[in-house]
């Protein structure tokens, strides 16, 4: 497996996928006034068929929240795995400076 870039051997860790999203509120049907824009990347991390997943928004570069772990990918079914939560946790300890789960 490709390693992303960004990532090192320090990490117990590296995400498999890391997708940007720019979502976009319009006040009315013709999009003339744009209300909201949330400018965001998900982190995408598994291991053993477990998933989590970690969000930051863009005007908050310092933060992050963790999502997780997943029974697998797609589900929203909670499972124990301390390490994976850790490994994970650990990795976006180095990148930002506020880490929370959910």
């Amino acid at each position: 497996m490709a390693r992303i870039p960004g990532t090192d051997a320090l990490d117990p860790i590296h995400p498999v996928g890391i997708d940007h999203h720019v979502e976009e509120i319009w006040a009315d049907e013709a999009r003339t006034s744009l209300e909201q824009v949330y400018n965001y990347l998900d982190y995408h991390f598994e291991r053993g068929g477990r998933y989590c997943r970690a969000r930051t928004y863009r005007d908050e570069p310092d933060e992050v929240t963790l999502f997780g772990p997943f029974k697998r990918r797609g589900s929203t079914d909670r499972v124990e795995d301390p390490a994976f939560f850790n490994d994970v946790s650990a990795y976006l300890k180095r990148r930002f400076r506020i880490v929370k789960s959910l």
